[in-house]
């Protein structure tokens, strides 16, 4: 079984929590900017490099975007 390398720079802050709360947000209309105007959530650059990155979350992000 082949390990993971490291690719180094900062580890993500993702969790599935966080994107849960995100997600939510977004399905009762609040657009991403507003969303990510919170103090307790990430920038906008970010949550769309997780969409970018991981295809769980970018399967919940259109779900909640429908």
């Amino acid at each position: 079984m082949a390990e993971k390398k490291n690719k180094g720079g900062r580890p993500s802050k993702f969790t599935p929590e966080l994107g849960d709360k995100i997600c939510e947000e977004l399905a009762n209309g609040k657009s991403m900017r507003t969303v990510c105007k919170a103090d307790d959530m990430p920038d906008k650059a970010t949550v769309f490099r997780w969409i970018r990155t991981d295809e769980e979350f970018l399967n919940q992000y259109t779900r909640a975007k429908q």
